[in-house]
Parts: structure tokens; sequence; C-alpha cells
């Protein structure tokens, strides 16, 4: 049975302008290439957010935010899409960016990120909202934040916490507190960095060795391999042919997160992750097999 939910699920992370040109035909370097640009709102925090909103999950996102006019337009995105934005940071300072090449393909010829913004999310500036994330049914946390933050936050944290790694560097940030997590979503390499093991049993069951309840190993178009105490398997992806992936990730996040909220154990919440999947890259115009 669902459980009731009081207070908004509550996301630690990047918000930030997401800008991404595609070539119409085969990029060339040092030149100009024709084809389409396109600006939105984006960073891992706010999609997990934005995933849980479009599911009718009350979500609040604890981002950094600067004082330009792309916060401006950020923020007027965030109430579109329904993310709660009463506890972001303001600070003074440009927009998080991140630029991206994708080729016509999907795949990401170059990028350039700059996040130092986020740099302001320090444990000084998260403390006053410690009672309003600790009310929370949950809280999901991506490791962007400095690694200061991200173990104050395993310290002080009470309620249940969610966490996606980001990146294999990132993923060093929280090792020597990850069993204060209740559950984990990395990929496999994400996992091997924490673990030191490359097969996804082995690599889930180093982290519930060390507190973690439920671990999620996303393995792309394979699927994902998942563990708790009572149960543990791989579950394999829907066939789907993609031009661009990019968010599928953040999407199994706010999966694993509904299925939290319900209650459900690793397998149940590993489908929502699942299904979550395939709902996004079906919307980005994949076309099942």
């Amino acid at each position: 049975m669902e459980k009731k939910q009081q207070s908004p699920v509550i996301v630690i992370g990047a918000l930030n302008a997401d800008v991404c040109g595609v070539p119409a035909r085969d990029f060339q370097l040092r030149d100009s290439n024709p084809g389409g640009v396109t600006l939105s709102a984006g960073g891992v925090g706010h999609n997990i957010a934005r995933h849980l909103a479009r599911a009718g999950i009350p979500v609040a996102l604890v981002a950094a935010m600067g004082d330009d006019d792309m916060a401006a337009l950020l923020t007027r995105w965030c109430k579109r899409e329904n993310v709660d934005l009463r506890h972001a940071v303001r600070v003074s300072g440009a927009s998080s960016t991140y630029l991206a090449i994708h080729g016509a393909d999907g795949d990401m010829i170059a990028a350039v990120n700059d996040m130092a913004l986020l740099e302001r999310l320090t444990p000084e500036t998260l403390s006053p909202l410690l009672p309003v994330i600790n009310a929370a049914p949950l809280c999901v946390v991506d490791a962007n934040p400095p690694q200061e933050t991200l173990e104050w936050l395993a310290e002080h944290v009470t309620a249940p916490m969610l966490l996606d790694p980001v990146s294999g560097f990132k993923a060093e940030r929280v090792k020597r507190v990850i069993g204060r997590f209740a559950a984990v979503k990395p990929n496999r390499l994400e996992a091997e960095r924490f673990s030191g093991e490359n097969d996804p049993a082995r690599a889930a069951a180093w982290f519930l060795a060390r507190g973690v309840e439920k671990a999620f190993i996303s393995l792309g178009s394979e699927g994902v391999y998942y563990a708790d105490a009572r149960e543990r398997g791989y579950l394999p992806a829907v066939p789907i042919r993609v031009s661009n992936a990019t968010g599928a990730g953040d999407a199994m996040v706010s999966g694993i997160a509904r299925g939290m909220l319900h209650g459900t154990g690793a397998e149940d919440a590993a489908q929502e992750g699942l299904r979550a999947v395939t709902d996004h890259l079906l919307a980005q115009g994949g076309v099942l097999l």
C-alpha cells in the first residue's frame, strides 16, 4: 500500500541551463556547423525533480541559484514543471550552465560545464534547511555538491536518502559515508569506483555490507541489477532504439524514488526505475523494438 505523503520529496543537487547543439551534417572541427541549438533547464537534481513532479509527487529542489537573467528563466521553467524552488539557495553570481555538442547519432562530441555555483551549496547555507529536509519522506541527493557538503548531509539528515553518484569521479566524494544512504543508484563504472568490483552482484553486495539498504546498479541498455536484504537479481531493459539516451539515468532514479515512497522492495523499485526510463526514452523519440 502506498504511504501517505505529507511533505514534499527533497532533491538536493544541480540546476543549470543546458545549451545543446546538434549539427545537421558530420561535425567539422574549427568551423561553424549549421544545425539546431536548444536551451532548456537541466542538471541531475533538476531532472530527477522534474520526473517526480510529472508523476504527481510533490517535490522541492534545493539547488544553488544565481542572480542573473538565466536564473529568472530557470525559475519560470521550474514553476511550469511544478518543481518547487522555495528552498533553493539564492546567491550572487552567474547561473550554472552546461554547453554540449552532440552528433547526429546522439552521442556527445564535446561539452563544457560551468558549475562553480554549486560550490555555494555548503553546510552553512544548507543548515537552516535541515528541519525541512528531515521532515521529507525521502531525500534524493546527487553528488554534484562539494564533498564537505555531501558528508555533512550524510551525517545530519535523518530522512531516508537515495544517492545518485553522477560520475565515477564524483562518486569518490561520498565513499567515506556511503553507508549512511538508504539506497544508491550507480551505473556499472560508478559502482566499480566505489567497490573495486566489475561484477554488479559483487558490487551490490559491497554496498549492502556497508549499511546501504538497497542497491540499484544501472547497466544501460542491458537493464538493472538490484539488491536488498531480502531479494536480489537482474531485470532486463525494454528494447528501444534511441538517438539520444541523455537523462535516462536521472529518470531511473526518479522511478526508484517512487518505489521507495510506495514502500516496495528492491525488485519492485527497480521495475519502477526501468518503467521511468522507458517512458523517458519514448518521450525522446525512441522506438520500441
